[in-house]
């Protein structure tokens, strides 16, 4: 999990927004990094779980509350004839 980067960009409506906590901020502006790279951010829970050092229920309820707040969509992928999720897909 190597990152090849030297700052990170806060906007201000994001850093000032006092209906997220923090992670929320800073997984937020990851997600749009992805975003901006790929047009979609399929990373997954674990993953994000790993890079800020918290559970991945933390970061499940944290993108869960973004999405509830309309800062990010979900769109779940399902195999065919199933309920499982084989894919998950966060847009702006």
């Amino acid at each position: 999990m190597e990152n090849n980067f030297r700052w990170i960009f806060i906007p201000r409506d994001i850093w000032l927004d006092k209906k997220l906590n923090l992670i929320q901020k800073i997984l937020l502006i990851e997600i749009d990094s992805f975003i901006q790279s790929n047009w979609k951010c399929i990373e997954t829970n674990k993953y994000f779980a790993k890079f800020y050092w918290v559970t991945t229920t933390h970061i499940s309820k944290s993108i869960n509350e973004l999405a509830k707040l309309w800062y990010i969509n979900i769109e779940l992928i399902y195999a065919e004839n199933s309920k499982q999720i084989i894919e998950r897909k966060i847009t702006r």
